[in-house]
């Protein structure tokens, strides 16, 4: 296994990461991560069932674009960074919609399906970046259609998403981009499952997109998100772009009922209190 120590001179050495451990898999350099993401992504018969994923060093992903990982290859999943920090993690998701690419969600895990159980613990993802012309958008997760997701000790710093839009909606060829909606710094949307933060923490983040923008979870479709499902949680430093201007139905009023410092539910409610908005000028 590869592993790399900054302190020192930076050693590079081709190696995979053992899937074949009973309980563990073990990531100690980027490289083995990236290999992590060809094998969850993949065609290969490998079986992540009730895997620990365990750091043992912090990760640069500089340089290097990750693909959103696919939840139904990893249903029962552990991801322990044991204190360790995910560095410059870049995904590009929905720009090329012409060439069929599928929509799936964007984030460390792109969607957690019904049934599944996710756990992230110990961990920091810190200078991550992603582009979005698509909907469901979380540095962690981008939806779960279900399945439940536990966030313990994580927190995220420096997180970007560049989800807008120009006035017009238009594109190359005018034929406009995808709309990217349900946005936030832990996970874009929910559609169900037992979803427990503990001890979160979202720090500086500037996230842009159409509507349900939040610090923590953009979307919650079940209603079943409350207080009680956040234990000494913080968000600090949010920036929050909405591009109501899409339409002339989403008036200055309407950005105070679609982005919330925690979360939004499936009513919107007016969170004028929490927030302050700026008007851009519009071209109507």
């Amino acid at each position: 296994m590869c592993i790399r120590d900054r302190s020192e001179t930076e050693k590079s050495t081709e190696s995979t990461p053992d899937f074949s451990g009973k309980d563990y898999v073990r990531i100690s350099s980027a490289e083995d991560l990236m290999a992590f993401n060809r094998a969850v992504n993949g065609d290969e018969d490998v079986d992540f069932d009730d895997k620990t994923v365990v750091l043992l060093n912090d990760i640069d992903l500089a340089g290097l674009e990750w693909t959103s990982l696919n939840g139904a290859r990893i249903p029962y999943i552990t991801f322990d960074g044991q204190g360790h920090t995910i560095r410059n993690m870049t995904i590009n998701y929905g720009l090329n919609r012409d060439i069929g690419e599928p929509y799936v969600g964007a984030g460390f895990i792109g969607t957690v399906p019904a049934s599944a159980e996710v756990t992230f613990k110990n961990i920091t993802f810190e200078d991550t970046k992603i582009v979005a012309r698509e909907r469901h958008v979380g540095c962690l997760v981008g939806r779960s259609l279900g399945g439940a997701c536990t966030f313990e000790n994580v927190t995220v710093r420096n997180f970007t998403v560049d989800g807008g839009c120009d006035y017009n909606n238009a594109s190359v060829d005018t034929d406009g981009y995808p709309i990217a909606f349900r946005v936030a710094g832990i996970m874009g949307a929910s559609w169900g499952g037992d979803h427990i933060f503990t001890n979160v923490t979202v720090q500086n983040i500037n996230i842009s997109g159409f509507h349900n923008l939040a610090g923590i979870l953009g979307y919650d479709a079940s209603g079943l998100i409350s207080e009680y499902s956040f234990e000494n949680c913080k968000v600090e430093g949010a920036t929050m772009v909405f591009s109501y201007c899409l339409s002339p139905n989403y008036t200055t009023d309407m950005p105070r009922r679609f982005v919330s410092v925690f979360y939004n539910g499936p009513k919107w409610v007016d969170n004028l209190s929490l927030i302050h908005i700026s008007e851009p000028t519009r071209p109507y």
